[in-house]
């Protein structure tokens, strides 16, 4: 197994490399940090300027597969051949000795007579006879099994790094209308802004992300240094030409696709103006008086009240 040490050691020695290097890549600057979310993702919101930044965070794991060469295979050698081993001598065979010859008998009668067993030689006892060993033949060289090289393994090396991106929303702009934007001294005009909820999407690291503006509140600056909160009608008291300044207060919050539902990320304050001339409309339309000239006044006669029906007989349209 310690052929495949080298290897690991290359591809550990490189993920290490890579590892002390990344915290010195270039990295952009983000508008706003991040926080909430969860399974490694998460976001946040700056508001400011204008316009509403969303920011996101994910956590990205790249994991890179090393495989290992294996060593060379090894040569297996022979066992070495066993020496032979003398074959044993044969053992030398016994000498038997003839047997002696009987002593002649003398038959004296036809009878047969036996000599007494302690006349009687024993005979000799017969020496067993020893067979030779036999010389066993030499066995053929035994070789040896040889481990077969493991098959190559994959070096997986997993590195943790983040992936971030953000993108800016603003809301749509108002236009104010006065009607009517001549007036005579004395008399109301109308001032309407056209402010409504609206939304405004794009995508952040491939999710999409919904902007909703909600306007909550809006204020008035008539120009001849009066405001209100929401009165949405003015008459002046002497002559000239005014910018009429609407100011609207949105509710600004996001949602990004697969998290958490609307989020708040503070208000955003949009402006627009509009210009109301007042004199004297019989001398003249436009609002100015000669010099030395007394101001005077017209009456007009109208079906009914102007304010939320500009289309009655008599008002300005």
């Amino acid at each position: 197994m310690n052929w495949r040490i080298p290897n690991q050691l290359t591809a550990l020695a490189g993920a290490t490399l890579l590892l002390v290097m990344f915290p010195y890549s270039n990295t952009p600057v983000w508008a706003c940090s991040t926080g909430g979310g969860s399974g490694g993702f998460s976001y946040g919101s700056q508001t400011g300027g204008g316009s509403v930044t969303v920011c996101a965070r994910a956590a990205v794991e790249t994991r890179t597969v090393a495989v290992a060469k294996p060593a060379p295979k090894p040569i297996a050698k022979p066992a070495p051949a066993p020496k032979p081993v003398a074959a044993p001598k044969p053992a030398p065979k016994p000498v038997t000795k003839p047997a002696p010859k009987p002593a002649l008998k003398i038959l004296l009668t036809p009878a047969k007579l036996t000599p007494p067993p302690a006349l009687l030689k024993p005979a000799p006892k017969p020496v067993p006879r020893i067979a030779p060993k036999s010389t066993p033949k030499p066995k053929a060289p035994v070789l040896k099994p040889v481990a077969k090289p493991p098959v190559n393994v994959p070096v997986v090396i997993s590195l943790s790094s983040s992936s971030a991106g953000q993108a800016s929303f603003s809301p749509a702009s108002i236009t104010v209308v006065a009607s009517p934007s001549q007036l005579a001294l004395g008399e109301e005009t109308f001032l309407a802004v056209d402010a409504m909820v609206h939304y405004r999407s794009g995508s952040i690291l491939g999710r999409a992300t919904d902007v909703r503006f909600e306007p909550i509140a809006t204020s008035w600056n008539y120009g001849d240094g009066s405001t209100a909160g929401s009165v949405p009608w003015h008459s002046y008291a002497e002559f000239g030409t005014y910018s009429v300044t609407a100011t609207v207060t949105y509710s600004v919050s996001y949602q990004i696709a697969g998290e958490s539902s609307w989020v708040s990320a503070g208000e955003i304050a949009v402006s627009d103006s509009a210009e109301v001339s007042v004199g004297d409309q019989g001398a003249d339309p436009g609002g100015s008086v000669p010099d030395g000239a007394a101001p005077t006044s017209s009456v007009r006669l109208v079906a009914k009240t102007c304010i939320g029906n500009q289309s009655a007989y008599g008002c300005m349209h």
